[in-house]
């Protein structure tokens, strides 16, 4: 303060990262104000005023060290950024061994200082650190956090905050080697490729060398020409046998075009044939509306006509009100001489034949649903085909929200043989995609036409030789299924 530096004005203005220290008596702190030197060498209380700034800064040292004997040494360079830590830590700064130096610090007594207080800590820093780890991120992470602990302890007294640390490896001795290698090869091979430049410009300059070059040209042409006379003359006597081959090749041919003739008119005789089986399933289809629509208007019939007409179509009215209504069918499940197998049966050729309106097969859903949530008593097996059925209306009512699905995994869950769960799938895979079987479209649907095979095999080794008629079902969906595959192909 008697002799400030003369560049130095007379009002400095701090920022919010400039620190002023007046150093006399008793110590003083000026931040985020305006210091007028003049006034302040009057009033006579400072020998020294210390300017500081709290920006961050990035510096680095090179760091080495040995972990285990017989190791080549490991060497990095160690990045961090730094700061003074607020008008305290300007303070410690000032009262710091590095201040008491010169008048000011710099980066290499800061570096000196932390080389001096990690000296001793190297070891430990690069324990479980080798020459094949090194550079992995793990390592690197790990690394990088244990140096910044150790610098920030280092700071803690001079008032410097530590951050942002990171490890950049050297290249080993091995490496600097290969390196070396590589440099003095590519310096070999350019310099063996200007050689072979030189050279070639210096025989293509001799005349001699340049007449050689013509004879030996001269004479590859020649027999270049010789060798094409001698093709030449043979593809002439080759050429009757060829005429012959030609001819056997011709009948082979239409021998092949026969059964390519033969393979289409297999193919028409087939699609023929399940034109025929869809035609039939049609007019069983109508024959099962028109049954449909007999029973719709007996439901909307007096007692007495409805009588009437289940006599005249040969039903038994008990059976369908005891059996078939929705609001006994939790009864007679309870029947201690029920056939439940007989029961789903019924049940299901009554769906098939459209016997039941979409209401009284919701009410036979929600029944069925009540009953497996009171009766704690059914085995796996009756709950098995009890969610079978629950499968079956839902298929029936179209698969709403997947419960058909639902249904048929809990079933499969308890019994993964249960045919109705199975054969109700099939089915519903089945009439999903009608297109899937047309031969131009089947590769589409190969996924499909695959888990409907894997259906159909399963069925046929529950059924065995136990239902004739399911297994003569099963055969004529595998002969459609398996022509669909082959034209996916």
């Amino acid at each position: 303060m008697e002799k400030p530096p003369k560049d130095l004005k007379n009002r400095i203005s701090l920022g919010v990262n400039d620190v002023a220290i007046g150093l006399g008596t008793r110590p003083e702190i000026f931040t985020n104000t305006t210091i007028k030197i003049k006034a302040l060498r009057k009033e006579n209380k400072y020998s020294r005023l210390i300017f500081f700034d709290s920006n961050e800064r990035r510096s680095s040292i090179p760091v080495k060290g040995i972990v285990d004997a017989g190791q080549e040494l490991l060497k990095a360079e160690v990045g961090y950024q730094f700061r003074i830590d607020g008008d305290i830590g300007a303070l410690k700064l000032s009262e710091s061994i590095l201040f008491s130096k010169e008048d000011q610090v710099s980066d290499a007594s800061l570096k000196e200082y932390i080389r001096e207080y990690c000296s001793g800590h190297w070891k430990s820093i690069f324990d479980g650190v080798t020459q094949g780890n090194r550079r992995e991120v793990e390592t690197s992470t790990r690394v990088s956090a244990r140096i910044e602990i150790l610098v920030n302890s280092a700071g803690k007294d001079l008032g410097l905050v530590f951050s942002n640390v990171s490890v950049r490896w050297r290249a080993s001795d091995e490496e600097l080697s290969t390196h070396n290698r590589k440099r003095s090869r590519d310096k070999i091979n350019k310099l063996d490729s200007e050689l072979e430049k030189s050279g070639t410009e210096k025989l293509l300059a001799d005349k001699k060398f340049r007449r050689n070059m013509k004879k030996r040209r001269t004479q590859t042409l020649q027999k270049e020409f010789e060798n094409q006379e001698s093709e030449r003359l043979k593809d002439i006597t080759r050429g009757s046998e060829l005429k012959e081959i030609r001819h056997e090749g011709e009948k082979e041919h239409a021998l092949l075009q026969n059964e390519e003739d033969l393979k289409d008119l297999q193919h028409s005789r087939e699609m023929e044939r399940q034109r025929e089986r869809m035609n039939l399933n049609l007019e069983v289809e109508r024959k099962r509306s028109e049954i449909r629509i007999k029973e719709e208007s007996a439901k909307t019939a007096t007692a007495a006509e409805r009588l009437a007409i289940y006599e005249a179509q040969g039903i038994d009215p008990l059976k369908i009100d005891k059996i078939y209504g929705p609001e006994s069918l939790v009864l007679n499940l309870n029947g201690t001489d029920v056939d439940l197998n007989r029961f789903i049966a019924d049940i299901r050729e009554r769906l098939d034949s459209g016997a039941h309106s979409a209401f009284e097969i919701d009410a036979f859903i929600s029944n069925l649903e009540v009953f497996i949530t009171n009766d704690m008593t059914l085995t796996s097996d009756a709950l098995s085909d009890i969610y079978a059925i629950l499968a079956q209306f839902h298929y029936h009512r179209g698969n709403k929200e997947g419960k058909m699905e639902e249904y048929i995994t809990k079933s499969l869950s308890l019994n993964e043989a249960n045919p109705i769960s199975i054969r109700t799938k099939l089915d519903y895979l089945w009439n999903r995609h009608p297109q899937q079987f047309s031969p131009r479209k089947s590769i589409k649907f190969k996924h499909q036409l695959e888990e409907i095979r894997d259906l159909i095999d399963k069925l046929q080794s529950i059924y065995g030789s136990s239902s004739y008629q399911d297994m003569q079902d099963m055969m004529e969906r595998s002969n459609i299924v398996s022509e669909a595959l082959l034209n996916c192909r």
